[in-house]
């Protein structure tokens, strides 16, 4: 068992009873013995935005990395919910949103991403939810314009209000937004790249999901390892992305629980070929298309990882 898991408090392994990870629906019944519950739990990742498709010597924009899904960490004294052994927890996983289609006409736009849908907790018999989670916003379509990255949403931590999680925009040849993570709530998508202008259109890589890369960059994890790329982005002038799922399972980055990351962003298309952004994972948003000259098919921004909860018993 971990100790410090996303910020739970440290030195609980000797009265840990229960810890559970939810990455579908379902139902949590609280052990005996159980006096405290830590949660943490996350909305689904933002859809990404489709690549545009435009004429030879015309910009043509990849699409945006769309937001991760807020994340709500919090921990119930489960007396004064008024709970007992035996109560049941109802967890609702919210849905990654759709990705965005990359344009298969002459001079047209991606489409936008579909946002994540809320996770939620809630207890039969008390009026609310216990915890809500919101999904992550989408990624919009590319076109002569760079695809707008969804913006980041609040993360909730024992209380405190901070801002994480939002994806990158599309970019021309000169390369799709990376996304840089500070902490293990940081799980946005990456914008794609898009062609360039002139000739043939020179093609653009997608924006990567990278560690900050100088020591003044604040950091509030400590398992970040600067100066490292997590995930690359799409190559230019390629069919399909780096890496087969194009995410990382977040409970076996830096051996903690928690969220994943977003997926980075595809490649510009140049005069051959656009790859499709990358898949978020648990809450993490999904990348941008590449986007791609005339007669060539733009990339689909990725799917949003669907939401997840995970329950600390004490």
């Amino acid at each position: 068992m971990n100790t410090g898991i996303l910020g739970f408090p440290v030195g609980l392994v000797s009265s840990v009873l229960d810890l559970r990870e939810f990455d579908a629906s379902g139902s949590y019944s609280i052990p005996p013995e159980t006096r405290h519950i830590t949660t943490v739990v996350v909305g689904g990742g933002g859809g990404g935005g489709g690549g545009g498709r435009r004429a030879s010597g015309t910009n043509s924009f990849g699409g945006g990395g769309a937001a991760g899904g807020a994340i709500v960490l919090a921990t119930f004294d489960v007396r004064e919910l008024g709970l007992r052994v035996g109560s049941t927890l109802l967890i609702t996983i919210g849905a990654g949103g759709t990705a965005g289609a990359g344009a298969v006409a002459d001079t047209t736009s991606g489409s936008n991403g579909g946002a994540g849908a809320n996770t939620t907790i809630t207890v039969p018999g008390l009026s609310g939810t216990l915890v809500t989670a919101t999904g992550g916003a989408l990624g919009q379509g590319g076109s002569n314009t760079a695809g707008t990255a969804g913006a980041a949403g609040n993360r909730m931590i024992y209380g405190m209000t901070f801002s994480a999680g939002g994806g990158g925009a599309g970019g021309t040849n000169l390369g799709g937004t990376a996304v840089t993570l500070s902490n293990p709530y940081s799980n946005g998508g990456a914008g794609g790249g898009g062609v360039g202008t002139g000739g043939a259109g020179a093609a653009g890589a997608g924006g990567a999901i990278n560690m900050p890369t100088v020591n003044t960059t604040t950091v509030t994890w400590p398992n970040v390892t600067r100066n490292t790329a997590v995930m690359s982005g799409g190559t230019a002038n390629t069919a399909t992305p780096p890496l087969s799922a194009n995410a990382i399972a977040g409970s076996t980055f830096g051996g903690v629980f928690g969220p994943g990351f977003g997926g980075p962003g595809g490649g510009g298309g140049g005069s051959t070929s656009a790859n499709n952004g990358g898949a978020g994972h648990r809450g993490g948003g999904g990348g941008g298309g590449g986007g791609a000259l005339n007669g060539v098919n733009a990339g689909s921004g990725g799917k949003g990882g669907d939401g997840y909860v995970l329950i600390l018993a004490y």
